[in-house]
This record gives C-alpha cells, structure tokens and sequence, in this order.
C-alpha cells in the first residue's frame, strides 16, 4: 500500500492493530482480545466449497455467526474443563502475507491472506485462509466490527476449538 493511496498514520495503525490482535490470539489472551471488538461485532466463517461449477446451492451456509456474547461464551470456556478438544492447547502462529487496506478515518475494509500454523499432540496443521475485515474508530480506538473468514480449502480440525 502506498501512503499516498491511504494516510500513512491510518495505514500503520491498522497494521499495528492487525499484529496486536494476532499476538492475542497467538498467546491464548481470549479476554484481552475481546475488548478489540465492537459491541455489535459479526464474526462468521463460511463453508467453503471446492466446485468446478459457478453456481452453487448453499454457498452461504456459515460454520459459525458469532456475536460479541457467543464469541465471550466461547473465550470462558476456553478456561473450563470443558475445552477437552484443546487439551492440551494447540500452538498457533499467525503468518500474515497480502494486506489489503481501503477506508479512511470512520471505516477501513481489511483484507488480510494468512497462512495458521498449529501444532497440537505432534501433529502440525497450515491452514490457509482470508480474513475480511472492518475495522471502525469508537472513542478514538479502532476496533473490530466485522469478519469473514473464508477457508481456502476444506476446513481444519481446529476451526471448532479455536478463534481465528
């Protein structure tokens, strides 16, 4: 992205946003991420279907339209018992590649190209996936408000026990 095509101060602090969210996630900082999300946030990932056809039936069926209360449920659980399928947890490394930022000082649409690294019980997994999002500005703070995750190929077992 070139700074004259987006303010330079705007472009650096989407960046700085995007690196302190995945260092978040990436060190299981469940409660802390939460409060980068707007109160209205939608966060949805998508079934992703590997066809030769243009036009397929079902295309929009979600594996998950989290709201800011599921995505709470889901960051107590992760400190239950009840979080077996990570048990022991996964190690998560985020490799971020193309980003791609429009918007200006109220709205930015963020689109990021992202290779996950998981290692879990001597298994490793790279995922590859876009995440779309919108970031807005409240109180001066820019926060999540919108993401749409989409699988470049069939999805991983670690969609279900983990927030990308």
């Amino acid at each position: 992205m070139i700074c004259s095509e987006l303010d330079c101060k705007l472009k650096d602090s989407v960046v700085n946003f995007l690196v302190n969210e995945m260092k978040l996630l990436e060190e299981g900082k469940c409660e802390e991420w939460l409060t980068l999300l707007t109160d209205d946030v939608s966060y949805t990932m998508e079934t992703t279907l590997n066809s030769l056809h243009t036009k397929v039936e079902g295309k929009d069926i979600s594996i998950f339209r989290d709201n800011k209360m599921s995505l709470s449920i889901r960051c107590e659980k992760s400190r239950t018992a009840y979080d077996w399928i990570e048990t022991p947890p996964s190690k998560v490394r985020y490799h971020p590649s193309k980003v791609i930022i429009k918007g200006d000082q109220r709205e930015v649409e963020v689109e990021t190209s992202l290779l996950v690294y998981v290692y879990r019980n001597g298994k490793s997994q790279v995922i590859s996936m876009l995440r779309k999002d919108t970031l807005s500005f409240t109180d001066g703070k820019l926060m999540l408000r919108r993401r749409k995750i989409e699988f470049d190929a069939d999805i991983p077992d670690v969609v279900f026990s983990r927030i990308l």
